[in-house]
């Protein structure tokens, strides 16, 4: 009798076991903020999500043109898991930044570059893709992305200057 009962304590308690072992082995890893995916630099993980249309900014300093800045009121590029894109111009933005339609389209990365193609409402863009390599930069609580040159916000500028050494930059949370 005493077997038995040892025999089922022992069962017990390794039954025990392999349930926390269980329960440890299925939580789930906690998924990397979007500081973490963008900390190395262009990459599919750091572009997937939604991110502010900022505006455009002076690709060598960083600063926002005065005339085109929407951080209040941003637009939205959205890079979806599935190869797709879609953006949102400004709610501040003239019209003819894509005469007032949203865009969407097929993008991918490959090494650092960055590649783009609008399939719809892409009539007002001054090409229906792009391909470069955007600056991305982490800071404390945002991740900024900046074109190296004027893309979806390229007819709202001038052709005086506006458009040369300016990009379109774009932010989302670092969390």
């Amino acid at each position: 009798m005493k077997k038995i009962s040892m025999a089922l304590a022992i069962a017990g308690l390794g039954a025990a076991a392999m349930m926390t072992a269980c329960t440890d082995s299925g939580t789930q890893a906690k998924k990397p903020t979007k500081a973490q995916e963008c900390a190395a630099g262009l990459s599919t993980e750091c572009l997937i999500g939604e991110w502010s249309a900022k505006g455009v900014a002076n690709v060598t300093t960083g600063e926002m043109h005065p005339s085109f800045n929407y951080s209040s009121a941003p637009g939205t590029l959205s890079f979806m898991d599935n190869g797709q894109f879609m953006y949102d111009v400004p709610a501040g933005a003239p019209a003819a930044a894509n005469c007032g339609q949203k865009t969407y389209g097929t993008w991918s990365v490959s090494g650092n570059t960055l590649t783009m193609k609008a399939t719809v409402g892409e009539l007002c863009l001054p090409a229906k893709s792009y391909s470069g390599t955007p600056k991305v930069t982490v800071g404390a609580g945002t991740v900024d992305l900046v074109f190296e040159k004027l893309f979806f916000l390229f007819n709202v500028s001038d052709e005086a200057g506006d458009r040369a050494g300016y990009g379109d930059v774009f932010s989302i949370s670092a969390q």
